[in-house]
């Protein structure tokens, strides 16, 4: 009786939440398919599990849910008829939970301008990057980042900006950041 009762305790205990339920599954098929070109069956599958974990009510694993929203970003992004509410919300789920720059401000703003979408926000998403860029490697140097690789990417940040404010109307200031954008991309390929 005991040992049935501490079995059935240890069962309990060592249940996966639904978080990590959902997360478990979704890094099941991306291991799966992680070195092939994927078939439109395969994106159903990947958009499938990825939105059953950003629908969870929460997330606890921060640095998964900024993965997840990134998954997310890179299945839409690619889609020309990819649904605007769904890609502004995982724009603003990797805003808030991802690191990265590139996919969390810099992408982002430069799609949201290339299919005319929110622009406010994308002019917001746009100059967080340019901060962000120059902030993140400050904060998180690593051995491998480069002067050129980080230039780059400063770079491509003002780049989207430029992108945004030309869309936007706003010639002379995206004028501004196309020149920010080259003097850095010359220090880039130095």
């Amino acid at each position: 009786m005991r040992l049935a009762a501490l079995l059935l305790l240890l069962v309990a205990c060592s249940r996966a939440t639904p978080e990590e339920a959902a997360w478990a599954r979704l890094t099941k098929f991306a291991a799966q398919h992680r070195y092939r070109t994927w078939t439109a069956d395969d994106r159903v599958t990947a958009h499938r599990l990825v939105q059953a974990y950003t629908d969870l009510p929460r997330h606890d694993d921060r640095q998964r849910a900024g993965r997840a929203y990134t998954m997310l970003w890179r299945i839409l992004k690619n889609d020309p008829r990819a649904d605007r509410n769904e890609l502004l919300m995982a724009v603003r789920g990797m805003e808030e939970y991802a690191s990265f720059p590139v996919p969390r401000f810099i992408e982002p703003a430069r799609l949201l301008a290339e299919r005319n979408i929110d622009l406010p926000y994308a002019e917001h998403l746009g100059r967080r990057g340019v901060i962000e860029a120059h902030r993140y490697f400050q904060r998180h140097p690593e051995e491998n980042d480069t002067p050129q690789y980080i230039a780059g990417v400063v770079a491509r940040a003002h780049e989207s900006l430029g992108i945004v404010l030309k869309k936007r109307g706003r010639d002379a200031e995206a004028e501004q950041e196309f020149e920010a954008a080259k003097r850095m991309a010359a220090h880039a390929f130095r």
